[in-house]
């Protein structure tokens, strides 16, 4: 499904990553039409801080990631924003959270 979406309509990938990293899904995934590389590296780095893990490079070389290979970043990004929303969903339900555990057994 990911990948899908970012071969078809990566804005929209972009868009839901950026909800995701606490910025807007509207704006980033409205400037990524217009300035990819940048959107993209901002939006990298903002996604590591929301998993409090160290910011993987410095802006220019996430910077030129996206501009040469923005299908694979997005992608990745998208993947990792999904999987930490189903960890955090999961981990809600085992406490007695929002989630029932049929909805678990589904995934």
């Amino acid at each position: 499904e990911t990948c899908l979406l970012c071969y078809f309509c990566p804005c929209v990938l972009v868009g839901r990553t950026a909800r995701f990293a606490g910025h807007s899904p509207w704006l980033c995934g409205g400037l990524w039409c217009l300035l990819p590389p940048c959107v993209g590296a901002v939006l990298r780095q903002s996604l590591a801080r929301r998993l409090a893990q160290e910011p993987p490079h410095i802006l220019w070389a996430l910077f030129f990631n996206h501009l040469f290979c923005a299908p694979c970043s997005i992608c990745q990004e998208g993947r990792l924003a999904k999987a930490s929303r189903v960890y955090a969903e999961e981990g809600r339900a085992a406490k007695g959270g929002d989630l029932a555990p049929a909805a678990l057994m589904e995934r």
